[in-house]
């Protein structure tokens, strides 16, 4: 894998675990956030769900910035949680941060993604009841509207919003990217934002023989929207599959040669 080179896309502060399992086959990586986090203003209403969170039957976390957010929310406003709703949330990650909170999680569903959340969070949830998503403004809406659909009662919380961050621009232009280079994303988010770069910079990436990698079906399915080259995809969602199965794809064209 010498000399392989890697572009790692994630948020700054969230990479370097991924970058850590990438270097131990002497990939060369390059650290390119593509997303940032901004917490929104939370209106008076909003506010006041937080104060009363003990109300609902459930919390629904879809990301771990989400718990991160939510946290930070309710610390603010002084609310000491001493019982708990009942807690789900949609993958490993997002459940390790909640049990680094000392929040137990009842449900966690077996692929992380929103319809198999949303699959077994209907098998708890009945008309009536009162869930509270905390999610970010760019998330999709599935679980929301599902649930509304079926007659439960959900407040819909968005606590931040992702942006490019403003170095992206100057990053790009100062990276030595090579022909044969692999991007990795982790969100669609990320992959939004490196059209935007592209764009700004008139580059056809058609045109390129850049590859990509995604991790999640719903990331994969945002780069075949734009036409990029997918070559990996994890059937697990964590960044040590997803630094496995990068290592896979190289052995195997490797093996091909």
């Amino acid at each position: 894998m010498i000399g392989k080179q890697i572009i790692v896309t994630r948020a700054k502060g969230q990479s370097q675990e991924f970058i850590k399992q990438l270097e131990k086959y002497s990939f060369q990586t390059i650290e390119w956030p593509l997303i940032s986090f901004e917490k929104l203003a939370l209106k008076e209403a909003e506010l006041t769900y937080l104060k009363n969170v003990t109300s609902f039957d459930w919390l629904v976390f879809t990301s771990a910035n989400g718990v991160h957010f939510f946290m930070e929310a309710i610390g603010s406003l002084g609310v000491t949680i001493t019982q708990w709703p009942k807690v789900a949330a949609v993958g490993k990650k997002t459940s390790d941060v909640l049990l680094s909170y000392h929040v137990n999680v009842d449900l966690k569903p077996e692929e992380f993604v929103a319809e198999e959340l949303l699959a077994e969070l209907k098998k708890k949830v009945f008309e009536g009841s009162k869930v509270l998503l905390a999610r970010g403004k760019r998330g999709r809406p599935l679980i929301r509207e599902d649930l509304l659909h079926n007659g439960v009662k959900v407040v819909d919380l968005l606590l931040y919003d992702t942006v490019l961050p403003k170095e992206s621009l100057e990053q790009f232009h100062e990276m030595n990217i090579v022909d044969e280079v692999l991007f990795t994303f982790t969100s669609s988010s990320t992959v939004h934002h490196f059209m935007k770069v592209v764009d700004h910079f008139q580059i056809n990436v058609e045109q390129k023989t850049w590859k990509f990698a995604c991790l999640g079906p719903i990331t994969k399915k945002t780069c075949l929207d734009y036409g990029l080259t997918v070559v990996v995809q994890p059937s697990s969602y964590t960044v040590q599959d997803f630094a496995k199965a990068i290592v896979h794809y190289y052995l195997e064209e490797e093996n091909q040669r």
